[in-house]
């Protein structure tokens, strides 16, 4: 049962990550990117070619990474995004564009890269840490430290500087942060930036687990739109504690019922939620605060 509820965990700050780079950019923007997904897959891509391909370590690739992620997620606002907020029917165009976008980018690396699985080598090769007679990967470990630690230094950042302190505002009150001088292109820009960063990391945490694929972007961007709808859409604290929840249920469910009952498991409960609470189960007084 502690190495079930530990499987929780890890899976819990995989989705933590993936939720918290959705919703933020939504919260600050207010547009929902389908891309998303896409830019995980393409973030485990991007590892592969480096750490197979090219031959080269951990400590050369994450640093490019971060960086390629951060400039792609700003030269997507900036070149896609912010043509189309100036349009009328913004919200709807912006949204269709994205979906176009993830689909070019899935087409883009089935031609250049294959359909086949691409496997990473892991981070620490082997090496287990035994607690109480319970064996620990380290990787694992990585995963639960890195992703909470990821979440948190996020709402410091969101809280206490003055780019952060700008989103807040602008989630609140776009026209009245407008009002005051505050740059909506900056930081609509610099939201898409650490959202690509946060997906980047989840891939960098979790692909050297489970392999690179196509298709694997759409999986967890599924996963982490029901943990944005169960914490509420912008509220980046509540999906911490949505995304533990939901993965230690889903570690249980592969326990107990199988692998092939997992998504059951995440529609239905997007489905029941949608029906009774479809504002999230975060209490809406605390909603209201989002970012």
């Amino acid at each position: 049962m502690v190495e079930l509820l530990l499987s929780g965990i890890t899976l819990g700050a995989i989705y933590a990550l993936l939720a918290a780079g959705l919703t933020l950019a939504y919260g600050v923007t207010r547009i929902f990117n389908w891309a998303y997904g896409s830019t995980f897959t393409w973030a485990g891509f991007f590892l592969w070619i480096i750490l197979v391909r090219l031959g080269l370590p951990y400590a050369v690739a994450v640093p490019l990474l971060l960086m390629a992620a951060f400039a792609f997620g700003y030269g997507f606002e900036l070149a896609i995004i912010r043509p189309l907020r100036r349009k009328r029917e913004w919200q709807t165009t912006t949204m269709l564009a994205t979906l176009g976008v993830a689909m070019v980018m899935d087409n883009l690396a089935m031609w250049v890269l294959g359909p086949q699985r691409k496997t990473l080598p892991l981070m620490m090769h082997g090496s287990v840490l035994k607690i109480g007679g319970i064996n620990v990967s380290y990787h694992d470990i990585v995963i639960i430290v890195v992703g909470v630690l990821s979440i948190l230094l996020l709402d410091i950042f969101l809280r206490h500087s003055w780019t952060g302190l700008r989103m807040r505002a602008i989630s609140q009150d776009q026209d009245g942060a407008r009002m005051v001088g505050i740059r909506h292109d900056r930081v609509f820009a610099t939201a898409f930036a650490l959202s690509t960063v946060l997906a980047a990391i989840a891939a960098l945490l979790i692909t050297p687990k489970t392999s690179v694929t196509i298709e694997g972007g759409w999986q967890v961007f599924i996963k982490a739109f029901v943990v944005v709808s169960f914490a509420g859409m912008g509220n980046v604290r509540g999906v911490l504690l949505a995304a533990f929840i939901l993965g230690a249920i889903e570690a249980l469910v592969t326990w107990y019922l199988g692998s092939l009952w997992v998504y059951v498991y995440w529609l239905a409960s997007f489905l029941l939620l949608t029906l009774f609470r479809p504002q999230g189960l975060i209490p809406s007084r605390y909603v209201r605060r989002q970012i």
